[in-house]
């Protein structure tokens, strides 16, 4: 994620999944240093600020969901909380909300021009929706990748900004399937993405063509410039968890990040039973090699009020963790939990 360096006024140490470009973090002198190795053991409990998010108005771009991707950057004094949002009609949008004042509970405020970006024009390849931003800053620049289809294929696209209020698509996706016979040939989305000091770095949901995307399995890709992707490998990176493991039947949204050359990652899960999904947690030391934590699932769906919960974006704020997740009941919301300390 960006350092303070490179614009971030930032007085707090903050680790972002979402922000998707290496971060060395800023903190006051009161604040302590984040450490994601302990993620897994921190006990978790819903925030009384929660939901933060919830659906709008009959008839609003949002009116049935206000959730995943929860992709959240500090700009200018002013947290951005970049986010999907479906209509009656179940098309997808990106929307925006901030939070003033360096409070990471809000209260939340959706900016002007709501949604800020959606489909594309008849006939383009996200013409049908989109969705799941992640969102970066580089040189100045606003880096929005997002998952869009055509209400065919689904593929991940890339649009830009100089405010994080308009935005310009690059022409055409930036990610499609991979070729026929392949884990991914059936459609992917969820991105993540990084740039850990070296290259950019993807993170996504894949899934085997003639099959839904409840199946998928997570993948890698890399890119030098953030534009032009290759897989990281012909296989997914984390694949589906064993005979009645929580995660058996599929993983994704991944939350990708990387701290002291270490990379983590955040995932849902899906059980076999009821096709209600989890989250967990999973690191590397290198990119195609990740370990499940020991302590997953983080927080299973029978542990909360909300019949499940998925997309976990991390947040170390004020010498706490954060996890800004998407949560279904009736409709979909977006959540905040918070460590408890001991």
């Amino acid at each position: 994620m960006n350092p303070c360096s490179r614009g971030f006024a930032v007085f707090v140490r903050l680790l972002l999944m979402c922000a998707a470009s290496l971060y060395s973090g800023c903190h006051s002198a009161a604040d302590a240093p984040a450490d994601s190795r302990r993620l897994t053991a921190i006990a978790w409990k819903e925030h009384p600020a929660s939901p933060i998010l919830v659906p709008g108005q009959p008839g609003s771009w949002n009116e049935k969901r206000a959730d995943t991707g929860n992709s959240i950057i500090y700009y200018k004094h002013r947290w951005y909380l970049f986010h999907s949002g479906v209509d009656a009609g179940t098309v997808g949008r990106i929307g925006l909300h901030v939070a003033a004042g360096g409070k990471i509970v809000g209260p939340w405020q959706a900016l002007r021009d709501q949604p800020v970006l959606g489909p594309g024009v008849a006939g383009a390849w996200d013409s049908e929706s989109v969705a799941h931003p992640s969102v970066m800053r580089r040189a100045g620049v606003f880096w929005m990748y997002y998952g869009g289809t055509d209400g065919n294929r689904q593929r991940i696209g890339l649009a830009r900004s100089g405010n994080g209020i308009d935005w310009k698509k690059l022409p055409g996706p930036v990610f499609s399937p991979g070729p026929p016979g392949s884990w991914d040939a059936g459609g992917v989305n969820h991105p993540s993405v990084l740039h850990d000091g070296r290259r950019f770095v993807m993170a996504y949901a894949g899934w085997p063509d003639g099959r839904s995307a409840i199946y998928s399995q997570i993948g890698i890709a890399v890119s030098t410039d953030g534009m032009k992707w290759s897989r990281l490998a012909a296989k997914p990176v984390l694949g589906y968890g064993g005979k009645g493991h929580w995660d058996e039947i599929g993983l994704m949204a991944p939350r990708l990040w990387v701290e002291n050359g270490r990379y983590y990652m955040n995932y849902s899960g899906r059980e076999a039973e009821t096709a209600l999904s989890s989250l967990g947690h999973a690191t590397a030391e290198t990119l195609d090699r990740w370990t499940r934590s020991a302590g997953n699932p983080m927080l299973h769906h029978t542990q909360i009020r909300y019949h499940e919960i998925g997309w976990a974006t991390a947040v170390w704020f004020e010498r706490r963790w954060y996890l800004l997740a998407t949560a279904n009941l009736d409709y979909g919301v977006t959540t905040l939990w918070q460590e408890v300390l001991h």
